[in-house]
C-alpha cells in the first residue's frame, strides 16, 4: 500500500474548457498559509483537447483543492483529497 505520509506525490486536476488560463490553488496541509498555484493549460490526449492542471511534488498528506471565481459552481470549491509517495491523484471537476 503507497504510504501518505513521507515523499512526494503528483496532482492532477481536470476541468472544463472554459477554465482555461485560471490558476487553480492548493493549500499543503490545508492550511491557506501553505499554497502552491498551477495553470489550467489544453493538452490534447488521444486527439482530443483536455483542460487539467498539474501540481508535481506535493508531500505526501491531506490538501485541499480551492477554485474560485465565476465559473466554478456556487463561485466557491474547497476539495480535499490524499496525496501518496511516487504516486498520481487525480480530481475531475469538468
Amino acid at each position: 500500500m503507497p504510504d501518505s505520509n513521507q515523499g512526494t506525490g503528483r496532482l492532477i486536476v481536470y476541468v472544463s474548457s472554459d477554465q482555461r488560463g485560471d490558476n487553480l490553488e492548493v493549500w499543503i496541509g490545508e492550511r491557506p498559509a501553505n499554497k502552491v498555484y498551477a495553470n489550467v493549460v489544453e493538452r490534447t490526449v488521444n486527439g482530443r483537447p483536455e483542460y487539467s492542471a498539474i501540481f508535481p511534488g506535493l508531500p505526501a498528506g491531506t490538501h485541499a483543492l480551492i477554485m474560485s471565481g465565476p465559473r466554478v459552481y456556487g463561485g466557491y470549491s474547497n476539495t480535499k483529497f490524499t496525496i501518496f509517495a511516487d504516486n498520481s491523484t487525480e480530481i475531475d471537476k469538468r
